[in-house]
């Protein structure tokens, strides 16, 4: 949610092609905010009286609060081709190579290092801005916010339909979404000016990971336990 002022320049003689545009971000996935209207207070010649018609005028000199409520923002990374995000934002590569990955013992723990730390601290260009963070990094490791995750895996659809010929293609509904392990989760700690996310990926073994094809998905909580943000990313190996 944003909320825009224009006003005069504060200059003389005062330009009449030429304003200041104030844009604040109200509501957004690391704050909320609630809103309300100020009645009555039109003021069209500058003169510090309202020019507002009797007739329009509302009792009350505001009118009530209003809140949308907390909805998270869920983010799936997935499927992020077409958005022109560098890899390691879209994706998180594990500190070893796909051969490694699958020739490891089954007990033995598995570290991917910092990924999550890498994901945020991505960087994308804009054109006409330069180099700009994905993520709002004032944010995304404030110790205030608990951490918590799992590492998830899609089982496809493997039910028979047929018609005249059998059915191959897949029916999004029928895609099951297992979670493998929990991550060990990281608390809220206020007085962390800055949350380092590389135990987040690590402790786990090929048992509790036996396929290659998982996702990660790390969720930030408030101190009220409410979940803030939501991201999946996909997981894929040093070549």
């Amino acid at each position: 949610m944003l909320a825009a002022e224009i006003m005069d320049l504060d200059a003389d003689p005062k330009p009449q092609d030429r304003f200041v545009l104030r844009v604040v971000v109200l509501d957004e996935p690391w704050r909320y905010a609630r809103v309300r209207i100020e009645r009555n207070k039109a003021d069209v010649n500058d003169d510090k009286l309202p020019d507002i018609n009797p007739l329009f005028q509302m009792i009350g000199e505001f009118s009530s609060w209003s809140s949308h409520g907390r909805e998270p923002m869920l983010l799936d990374l997935r499927d992020s081709e077409g958005l022109g995000l560098p890899a390691e934002a879209v994706q998180l590569t594990a500190k070893l190579t796909l051969g490694e990955f699958l020739k490891k013992d089954m007990t033995t723990p598995l570290d991917y290092g910092d990924q999550v730390g890498t994901a945020v601290d991505a960087q994308f260009t804009a054109s006409g801005f330069g180099r700009l963070p994905l993520w709002s990094p004032d944010r995304v490791r404030l110790g205030q916010y608990a951490v918590s995750g799992m590492v998830i895996q899609l089982r496809a659809d493997l039910h028979p339909r047929y018609a005249r010929a059998e059915l191959n293609d897949q029916i999004e509904e029928r895609i099951e979404e297992i979670p493998r392990v929990h991550l060990a989760p990281m608390p809220s700690d206020p007085t962390m000016p800055r949350r380092n996310f590389a135990p987040l990926l690590k402790g786990f073994t090929h048992t509790d990971v036996p396929s290659a094809h998982h996702a990660v998905r790390i969720n930030w909580t408030n101190a009220a336990g409410e979940l803030m943000v939501s991201c999946t990313w996909p997981v894929r190996f040093q070549s």
